[in-house]
Order: C-alpha cells, then structure tokens, then sequence
C-alpha cells in the first residue's frame, strides 16, 4: 500500500500561489569593497598630504626663527669681542703687544718642534 503525495505532504497542496517579488540589484560585493578602499586611501592621503604640509610649514617657521635668533646673537657677540678689544688696547696696550708676541712665539715654537718630528 503506498500513500499518495497528498497523504505524505498534505500541507504543500494547500498553500495559496505567492507572489515571485525580484530582489534589488545590487554592485558585486568585490567591486563594492574595492570602491569603499579607493574611497578610503584618497581620504587618508588628503590627510596625510594636510599633514606634511602643516608639518612643513612649522618646521620652517622654527628654521627661520632659530636662524634669526642665532644670527642676531652671533652678530652681538661680534659687536661686544670688537668693543673688549677695543677697550684693551685703549687701556693696555703694552700688555696686549706682550700677549701677541708671547703667542707668536708659541706658534713658532711648537711648528719647530712639530716639523722636526715629522722629518
């Protein structure tokens, strides 16, 4: 005795017909996440490019402004060594005159002994 398909499924006769709705289109998944990538790195590298221009121009600034500041102090202590030396040899002129032979001789001295050596 066999059943019938009805007796087996009786529940899939019953059913009412149903409407077939078509699912939206949708891009392929790869072509979608390769979008979202392109999309991403081009805002990362405006970011970046924000960035090192920011940092650039800082850095530059501070170059300029410790140049600045090493040039002036350079040109005052230039200006103070002329005005000391100045003043010394208004003041001691003999002992500046001993102080320059005394390291004249110095020098001649120690090239002496440094040709000798080397000979």
């Amino acid at each position: 005795m066999a059943a019938s398909e009805n007796q087996i499924y009786p529940s899939e006769t019953s059913r009412a017909t149903a409407q077939v709705v078509p699912l939206p289109k949708r891009e392929p998944t790869l072509e979608r996440n390769t979008n979202e990538i392109a999309e991403r790195a081009a805002e990362i590298l405006r970011t970046t490019k924000d960035s090192a221009r920011a940092a650039y121009e800082h850095t530059r600034k501070e170059a300029v402004a410790t140049y600045s500041r090493a040039r002036d102090k350079a040109q005052d202590l230039a200006r103070r060594t002329q005005n000391r030396a100045r003043q010394a040899k208004q003041e001691h002129p003999v002992q500046l005159l001993a102080i320059a032979f005394g390291a004249a001789v110095i020098a001649g001295i120690s090239l002496r002994i440094w040709r000798a050596r080397a000979s």
